[in-house]
């Protein structure tokens, strides 16, 4: 028996969560207000650690190092959702781009400002490789993870097992094991496995799961309001769907918190280009 209804039901125990990350989590407010955050960051570091060997240099030309770093991640940021955005497939290969494009330009822009601003001398690639090496490098394990994160982790605070006033879900299956209590929003989708459905979803932690049941899925997808059918094997909730490549005669929709891609079938298309 599936059913869906609304209620309102919260438990009072905070906890934090943090899901996974995703490039649907992206977006330029986010992306910018990093990109500050790090800048002060590495202002904090160049002002007090001095790795760059400032002493006679005023607070101001200090600073333009974190000013190379922001014009930097502003430029990788651009490439990103101009030239990245078309790399397949989209989550892996963008991010990997951004973040390559990122450490050399500001490899390159912070070795000539340390070069030609504070040291005063004139332009020579002699000491770059070793001022990547000696510098860059440390620098990069250091606040390129935190970038990473800053980006796509969602986190948020909730009430534990929080079942807020949205659709709530009930799958119960044939057999007593085969129940699952959740939320349309955090159904992501479900796959057909000969006579069964395997179902991923959000659990209450944020972590992606899934759950198997005896159910076909067209039949899965009449009942379950928050489930659209794709592809003969797939039906996707549309409100998880971090990116859809569509065209004339295919298509796919990528999932947020996962990385998977999914089909869609040629007679499902007018589904997601109405979606898009």
């Amino acid at each position: 028996m599936f059913y869906q209804h609304t209620t309102s039901h919260v438990k009072n125990k905070n906890i934090l969560i943090i899901q996974p990350a995703s490039s649907a989590n992206m977006d330029w407010t986010r992306s910018l207000a990093v990109g500050l955050v790090l800048a002060v960051f590495i202002s904090f570091i160049n002002l007090f650690l001095k790795p760059f060997k400032t002493a006679e240099s005023s607070t101001i030309f200090v600073l333009g190092y974190s000013g190379c770093f922001l014009a930097s991640y502003g430029l990788a940021y651009f490439f990103e959702y101009t030239i990245f955005k078309h790399l397949k497939p989209i989550w892996a290969n963008r991010t990997v781009a951004f973040f390559i494009t990122l450490f050399l330009l500001s490899d390159l822009s912070i070795y000539l400002y340390d070069l030609m601003i504070i040291k005063a001398q004139p332009l020579s690639w002699n000491d770059f490789i070793p001022f990547t090496f000696r510098v860059m490098l440390p620098f990069g394990f250091i606040v390129l993870p935190m970038i990473y994160i800053g980006r796509t982790a969602r986190i948020a605070i909730r009430q534990g097992d929080e079942i807020d006033a949205t659709n709530e879900v009930i799958l119960k299956g044939a057999s007593s094991g085969e129940v699952l209590h959740t939320t349309s929003d955090k159904i992501l989708y479900a796959r057909a496995e000969d006579n069964y459905c395997n179902i991923f979803y959000l659990n209450a932690q944020g972590v992606v799961n899934h759950k198997l049941f005896r159910i076909k899925i067209s039949d899965l997808a009449d009942q379950i309001d928050c489930l659209t059918r794709c592809h003969r094997t797939y039906a996707i909730n549309l409100e998880n769907a971090a990116h859809i490549q569509a065209s004339k005669t295919k298509a796919s929709v990528q999932i947020k918190w996962i990385n998977e891609i999914i089909p869609v079938s040629k007679s499902y298309l007018h589904v997601v280009n109405r979606a898009e």
